[in-house]
């Protein structure tokens, strides 16, 4: 038996003798990194992309989002690419993404690595054009009181009506009209379909204008219910979403007193500025139900009848002992 096994050994090693050791291949990696982003855009996600060219098969595709801190390293084989990037849900360049040296092909060889650093601009293609934003009107500027100071802060918001399982990402444009400055606020789903801005100037906001994200078929039709809001009383612009191809789908609204965003700009406000809140509805508390008395009698009798079957069962136990010594 030992001698068998020897030879079939043997038999084994002359046949893997000739099999060649595959190498693991070789690998260099490329590094995306954004270095400048607008504050508006600190919740928005970029995508980088690396190929060999047009129609490359195994292009490489990295993600760089506030949760990875816009840095990702992707790994790849030695070889010429072309990378860039680009904001997502951004077709028409308004945030125009550029490499800080412009470089756009690297050439790598086994164990190279590359970082690529990108900026991100306010201005787009259409506004550095025309001199206009492309989604947001132009301001209407005001003189403001003479009480006013430019450097107080306060909050600013929205808070959306929309069809019933609306998750999509909705951008608002609200313009400060003593200042001229623009804010653009991101709307979720997973805040309740409202968006708070935390450290606007104090002043009076005018709704330039709203879009969905990702509609490229101007699906979706946004309206303000108020034109100019002032943070002296609460700069929270309530506004509805209609779906253009199902007019007639049920719209949900978050309330006011059960929104959490809403709420907290309001109380900044109010305390920034002195004003009283604004009271909220108190809501009608719902009776409990008193439990029914036919409950009570038979969670008595479950238990009475326990307590019978335990004790049969200690006088059988009895019994068959006394049996068992009597026997």
């Amino acid at each position: 038996m030992k001698q068998c096994l020897t030879a079939i050994m043997v038999a084994i090693c002359f046949t893997l003798w000739g099999v060649p050791v595959r190498a693991a291949p070789a690998e260099a990696q490329i590094t995306f990194t954004v270095q400048d982003l607008p504050d508006d855009m600190q919740d928005r996600t970029l995508m980088a992309t690396v190929s060999a060219g047009p129609s490359d098969p195994l292009a490489v595709q990295a993600v760089l989002s506030a949760l990875n801190d816009f840095t990702e390293t992707v790994t790849v084989e030695p070889g010429t690419y072309y990378c860039n990037a680009a904001v997502q849900y951004d077709p028409a360049g308004d945030y125009p993404v550029r490499e800080v040296n412009d470089t756009y092909e690297v050439s790598l060889s086994e164990g190279d690595s590359i970082t690529l650093n990108y900026i991100v601009g306010d201005v787009g293609y259409y506004e550095s054009v025309t001199g206009q934003h492309r989604f947001a009107d132009e301001i209407e500027l005001f003189t403001p009181p003479d009480d006013y100071d430019p450097d107080s802060v306060a909050q600013i918001g929205t808070y959306l009506t929309a069809p019933d399982g609306f998750d999509h990402h909705v951008i608002v444009y609200l313009g400060n009209q003593y200042t001229g400055d623009l804010y653009t606020l991101d709307v979720y789903a997973a805040n309740k379909l409202a968006a708070l801005k935390t450290d606007a100037r104090a002043g009076q906001y005018q709704f330039l204008g709203a879009r969905v994200a990702d509609d490229e078929s101007n699906r979706y039709s946004i309206q303000s219910e108020q034109s100019t809001m002032n943070t002296s009383t609460g700069a929270i612009f309530h506004l509805t979403v209609t779906d253009t191809d199902n007019p007639d789908r049920m719209l949900t609204t978050p309330s006011l007193d059960s929104n959490d965003t809403v709420q907290q700009a309001k109380a900044h406000n109010s305390e920034t500025t002195g004003d009283e809140a604004t009271p909220q509805p108190t809501s009608t508390p719902t009776p409990t139900a008193e439990p029914e008395p036919h409950t009570d009698m038979l969670s008595a009798f479950s238990e009475l009848i326990v307590l019978l079957v335990l004790v049969i069962a200690g006088f059988i136990v009895y019994f068959l002992r006394r049996k068992y010594k009597e026997g």
